[in-house]
């Protein structure tokens, strides 16, 4: 069984299962006491389920560990499940059947009290992701405080990002802050510190994620091993502590300074040698909540002070992680532009300066790094905080062939530079790619027909795909060009 697994070819659990039934046919029908299944036997049995592609699979391993225990219970049958054995069923539960992780856990806490040692706070961090994923914030809590062991930096981590998916950025800081203590209280346990994984790992997915309450992040993975039974495991787990509080003010779009107070508290633990160092995800994530925060007026100001301090922490090599990136030239960039509009022209004028310096920072040799947004983005930003005229002309004409050359002309670049030129300039930038007329409610360009090179670099327009009509009961009408096709195959 462990070869089968450890080959990954075809469905691992039918194989296992055929083996399981001949070591059962050679100890029963040839009494060969050598092939008895054990619990290793077993486990590897729900681990190959844990593999499969089977829909019933969470099922058919809860079925397995109810006929041990059946067995244990009538005399019948000597295989005690452990604690490794639940925890496979519960992950396989968290992967498939979501709602059944909570009555195996309560399984789990009664078989606790007749003296069976096999809850383990990795079985709580299990259910506990699945309650993060599926953004259940008040479940998470509750079982957080019931819980019938020490919860550990991993427990507190899937709480906090239950807390950070429902936008409640004051409860998610409430934990850290709980976090902290008991870590300090306890006499600095290792399981209770925050490593460097808990304040830096983070999926740049989520990062570039908007401000909403749909999660398409991906999970770093938490390694870590069994106490009793010295066994290594592996969890996804939700994204790092800290950043997960400062996410959540992201998205409740307001008290951002909450969050810079949490990178101060950050950088002060370091200095002092007791915390590990920010790095540039973690600025990110605060360049995000000031960025999207709707209560505070001088975000681009904020933001281009946050990517001068980052600029000078990794210039100075006090701190080379903090090194600023593409996410932070375009979260910058869409704090300028969607800074509130000014009456006071110094004010429109220091937020143009700051988009524009931006811009020319990471198009330069030490950053390098533009894409298609970060001219979209520059060029909203003339649109909302820069008056018409032959300054703004001239500044969209030269992103204009700066974005050419850098190969990023793409859709949202060409709407963009329609919302910002007159249509006579609009006009001789595109040439023969522009399809439409001065008096046409919608513009129409093809970028096909201008150099290839041009949009080398910025992602293609999705094409549309032709559907074929279902084939649901006598409903199903077959076309012409699908018959005459059949006609054809069958010749």
């Amino acid at each position: 069984m462990q070869s089968t697994l450890q080959s990954r070819q075809g469905d691992p659990s039918i194989t296992c299962r055929e083996l399981l039934d001949e070591m059962n046919c050679l100890y029963k029908l040839h009494g060969a006491k050598e092939c008895c299944p054990d619990l290793s036997t077993y486990t590897l049995l729900v681990k190959g389920l844990m593999r499969s592609r089977e829909e019933a699979s969470a099922t058919t391993a809860l079925a397995i560990v109810e006929h041990l225990e059946e067995g244990y219970r009538n005399g019948t049958g000597d295989i005690i499940p452990d604690g490794v054995l639940y925890n496979i069923i519960l992950t396989i539960c968290a992967q498939r059947e979501p709602r059944m992780c909570q009555p195996i856990l309560q399984r789990m806490e009664r078989l606790q009290s007749h003296k069976r040692n096999i809850l383990t706070t990795v079985s709580y961090n299990i259910v506990l992701d699945s309650m993060a994923k599926a953004g259940q914030a008040r479940q998470a809590l509750k079982l957080l405080r019931g819980m019938h062991c020490q919860p550990d930096v991993v427990t507190y981590t899937s709480c906090i990002d239950a807390m950070a998916k429902n936008c409640d950025g004051v409860a998610a800081e409430k934990l850290l802050n709980e976090l902290e203590e008991a870590y300090q209280s306890s006499g600095r346990a290792p399981l209770l510190k925050p490593n460097i994984r808990t304040y830096t790992s983070v999926s740049q997915k989520l990062i570039t994620h908007m401000a909403s309450k749909k999660r398409v992040a991906k999970p770093f993975i938490w390694q870590g091993r069994h106490e009793r039974h010295n066994i290594a495991y592996t969890l996804h787990l939700a994204p790092p502590v800290p950043y997960q509080v400062v996410h959540a003010y992201a998205r409740e779009r307001k008290d951002p300074e909450r969050a810079e107070q949490i990178m101060k508290r950050l950088e002060r633990a370091y200095d002092t040698g007791n915390g590990v160092q920010p790095d540039t995800t973690f600025y990110n994530a605060l360049l995000n909540a000031y960025g999207w925060a709707t209560d505070y007026q001088s975000k681009a100001k904020k933001c281009g002070e946050i990517l001068q301090h980052m600029i000078d922490l990794y210039e100075s090599g006090r701190n080379v992680d903090a090194k600023p990136d593409l996410i932070t030239c375009n979260s910058v960039l869409n704090a300028a532009a969607f800074s509130p509009r000014s009456k006071d022209p110094l004010e429109s004028k220091e937020i143009m300066e700051i988009a524009v310096g931006t811009a020319d920072l990471f198009a330069s040799e030490n950053y390098g790094q533009v894409d298609h947004m970060t001219f979209v983005n520059l060029l909203l930003t003339m649109v909302n905080h820069m008056p018409a005229g032959s300054r703004r002309t001239a500044l969209a004409t030269t992103t204009f062939w700066r974005c050419c050359q850098t190969g990023n002309l793409s859709v949202p670049v060409v709407t963009g530079l329609y919302r910002v030129l007159d249509w006579k300039d609009f006009e001789n930038l595109l040439g023969p790619a522009l399809l439409s007329r001065p008096d046409d409610k919608m513009v129409r360009f093809q970028l096909g027909y201008l150099p290839a090179s041009w949009s080398r670099f910025a992602p293609k327009p999705k094409e549309r795909s032709v559907s074929r009509p279902s084939r649901k009961s006598s409903n199903y009408r077959a076309t012409r060009k699908i018959s005459l096709r059949k006609q054809q195959q069958r010749r």
